[in-house]
C-alpha cells in the first residue's frame, strides 16, 4: 500500500469535456506539491519521495509514499536504471499465479512494483504496457511515466483504491489518493477532486503541441488477453429457477464447498507474505460479528494456519463502538454480536490467539475528528458517507481496550492489514433493498433482484471503496477485500441465483450459500445473526448528524 500522487503543468489542452473553464490561471506550484505530498504522507510512513521531470514543455512531478507490505521495501516513484521509466504503484499482484511466481523467482525478495518495473523497462510499446496491467488481478491504482513522452494511469476493474483527479484548464493537472487543497495565484481556490472512473487506463500523450486524454477500457483490454471479464452479466436461464425447481442437495452441497474454497483461497492471498516488521500482529479484521466479518476470522485462522511461520500470528479483531457513555457503547447491537461471535471463534479454534479490541468513541473524540474525517472521504460528502467514515476511521486505528481485560490498559494493534467483508451483501443479497426489489412489481422478482445486485457491485468504486481505501490508508494501514477477488467474483457471477441467495425464504434466506458455508465450519451461531448496517449496528447513527437524513450533502473545506 502506498499513498501516490502527479501534478503536471504546461498542458495546452483544455480538456473541455472534464472542465468547462477557458480561463488561464497561474498555479501556486510549490504550494501545491507540497499539499499533495502532505496529505499522501501518513499512507506511506515508511517513507516519502517525489521525482520531477521537464518534457516536451510540461513540468511533471511524481509522488509516493510507502508502506512495505509484500517482499523487500521499495521506494517510490521507482526510476529503472535507464531513467526512462518512473512508476507509482499502490496496490498488489495477487491474481495471476504465474506473473506472482515470477517475482518471486526473478527477484529474489523483490515486490510487486520491483517485478512490473522489470517488466516496463523491457517495453518499448505503449501497448506492451497496457497489456502488463491489464493481467494483473489484485487491488491497484497507479501513475506510470515513459519518458518517451506518455502517461499512463489508472485503477482496477473493481476501484479498490483511490485515485483522484483535480483539473483546472490551461494551468494544471493532478492526482493524488487523497483530495487536498490547490491554489492558484489569484487568490483562486480550486477544491474540485473526483474520483477517476475504474473503466480502464487513461493515456496522456504529452508529446502533442495539444495535449489529447485517451481511454482505453478495461472490457477491451481484457477481451485482448482473452481473460474472462469478472464484471459479466449473469446467464438469463440463471437469474430466476424454473416453475419445477427442486433443489438438488448433491449438486448444493458441491457449490458451497467450491464456494468456501474460493473464498479461502482469496483469504489466503492477503494474509500470508505480509512483510514482517516484527510484530506478532500483523492482520486484523474490521469486525462487527457479522456473518461477512466471522467466515473471513475463521478464513484467515485457517490461511496462517497452513504457512508454518504464521501459525503463532495473532489475529486482532476490531470492533467501534460510539456513544454518550460506556453504557450506551456497551449496548451497541455489533458490540454484543461481535462478543458473542468472538466466543464462538475461540471454541472453535482455540490455538489462535483472537484479540477482541473494543474501540469506544465518545462525542468529544468524534467532534475532534470530524474535520479530519471528512477531508478524508470527500469527494464523497453525504452524511451517510460521514458515519460509515467516521465508523470505518475509528475502527482502523486499533486504539481501544482489549475485552476481558479487567485493567482497561490501552491495547495498540500492529495489524498493518485490515481484512474488510465488502462486496458480501452486494454479490449475496444482503441489504433490505434487495428484498424489497425481490417483492416489489409481484412476489419472487428474479429479474428486479438481480438487476438491483448488477447496480450495486457497478456502483462499489465510486460509492464505498475509493473512500473506505482513504480512511483505512490515513493510518498507515491497508484494507483487503476478500470478496472481491476477481476468481471469487467470476464463480459467483457464473452461478444460478437461487444458489446464492434465496428471499423467498422468511429467516436467513439473505447470503443463503455464505450462511450454509458457515455452518458448516461450524459458526452455528453466527452463521443466524441478522444484518445490521454499520452506521446502526455501531452506535454512530444516534450520536451523529441525529436530525438529517442520510443522503443530506455536508460542506467540506479541504483547507
Amino acid at each position: 500500500m502506498c499513498g501516490i500522487g502527479l501534478y503536471v503543468t504546461g498542458l495546452k489542452d483544455d480538456f473541455q469535456q472534464i472542465s468547462p473553464t477557458n480561463k488561464n490561471i497561474t498555479p501556486n506550484t510549490e504550494g501545491n506539491i507540497q499539499n499533495i505530498a502532505n496529505v499522501i504522507t501518513p499512507r506511506g510512513p515508511d517513507g516519502t519521495h517525489h521525482v520531477q521531470e521537464h518534457i516536451d514543455g510540461s513540468n511533471v512531478t511524481l509522488f509516493g509514499s510507502l508502506l512495505a507490505l509484500r517482499g523487500l521495501p521499495t521506494p517510490q516513484p521507482l526510476v529503472d536504471q535507464s531513467k526512462n521509466h518512473v512508476l507509482c504503484w499502490n496496490g498488489e499482484v495477487f491474481g495471476d499465479e504465474q506473473i506472482y511466481q515470477q517475482i518471486k523467482n526473478r527477484l529474489s525478495g523483490a515486490n510487486d512494483t520491483a517485478f512490473l518495473m522489470d517488466q516496463l523497462s523491457q517495453y518499448d510499446t505503449v501497448e506492451q504496457s497496457l497489456n502488463l496491467f491489464s493481467k494483473v488481478e489484485g487491488p491497484f491504482s497507479f501513475i506510470y511515466l515513459n519518458r518517451q513522452n506518455y502517461l499512463l494511469f489508472g485503477r482496477d476493474i473493481m476501484g479498490r483504491r483511490s485515485l483522484l483527479y483535480s483539473l483546472q484548464s490551461n494551468s494544471y493537472f493532478a492526482l493524488s489518493s487523497t483530495a487536498c487543497a490547490l491554489h492558484c495565484s489569484d487568490s483562486l481556490e480550486v477544491t474540485v477532486w473526483e474520483e477517476i472512473p475504474n473503466n480502464g487506463i487513461y493515456h496522456l500523450d504529452l508529446s502533442q503541441s495539444q495535449h489529447q486524454m485517451q481511454l482505453h477500457p478495461w472490457e477491451n483490454l481484457f477481451s485482448s488477453n482473452s481473460v474472462e471479464w469478472p464484471l459479466k452479466k449473469r446467464l438469463p436461464e440463471h437469474i430466476a429457477p424454473p416453475d419445477d425447481y427442486v433443489r438438488n442437495d448433491v449438486v448444493y452441497d458441491d457449490l458451497v464447498s467450491k464456494f468456501t474454497d474460493l473464498l479461502l483461497q482469496s483469504t489466503r492471498k492477503r494474509v500470508v507474505d505480509v512483510y514482517n516488521h516484527g510484530e506478532l500482529t500483523r492482520v486484523g479484521v474490521l469486525f462487527s460479528g457479522g456473518i461477512d466479518s466471522v467466515i473471513i476470522t475463521a478464513l484467515a485462522h485457517v490461511a496462517l494456519n497452513d504457512e508454518q511461520s504464521d501459525q503463532q500470528q495473532h489475529i486482532d479483531l476490531l470492533n467501534v463502538s460510539f456513544g454518550n457513555d460506556s453504557k450506551q457503547m456497551s449496548n451497541a447491537a455489533d458490540r454484543k454480536q461481535a462478543i458473542q461471535a468472538f466466543e464462538e471463534l475461540k471454541s472453535l479454534y482455540p490455538s489462535r490467539c483472537f484479540n477482541l479490541v473494543l474501540i469506544d468513541v465518545t462525542n468529544g473524540e468524534l467532534a475532534s475528528n470530524k474535520q479530519n474525517i471528512e477531508r478524508l472521504i470527500y469527494p464523497r460528502s453525504t452524511v451517510l458517507d460521514f458515519n460509515i467514515g467516521a465508523a470505518l476511521w475509528f475502527a482502523s486505528t486499533g486504539v481501544g481496550r482489549l475485552y476481558g481485560d479487567d485493567s482497561n490498559q490501552k491495547y495498540v494493534s500492529t495489524a498493518k492489514v485490515l481484512l474488510c467483508g465488502i462486496g458480501s451483501d452486494e454479490q449475496l443479497a444482503g441489504y433490505g433493498r434487495h428484498r424489497t426489489s425481490f417483492m416489489r412489481k409481484q412476489k419472487h422478482d428474479w429479474s428486479a433482484l438481480n438487476d438491483e445486485l448488477d447496480v450495486d457491485v457497478g456502483r462499489l468504486w465510486i460509492r464505498n471503496l475509493g473512500r473506505d481505501d482513504r480512511l483505512i490508508s490515513s493510518h498507515g494501514k491497508e484494507s483487503r477485500n476478500p470478496f472481491l477477488d476477481e476468481d471469487f467474483m467470476r464463480f459467483c457471477r457464473n452461478q444460478p441465483l437461487w444458489y446464492l441467495t434465496d428471499l423467498r425464504r422468511e429467516a436467513h434466506g439473505d447470503k443463503m450459500i455464505l450462511r450454509d458455508a458457515a455452518d458448516r465450519m461450524g459458526l452455528k451461531i453466527t452463521s443466524k445473526f441478522v444484518k445490521r448496517a454499520i452506521q446502526f449496528g455501531s452506535n454512530i447513527a444516534k450520536v451523529s448528524h441525529k436530525k438529517q437524513d442520510g443522503d443530506c450533502k455536508i460542506n467540506i473545506e479541504l483547507f
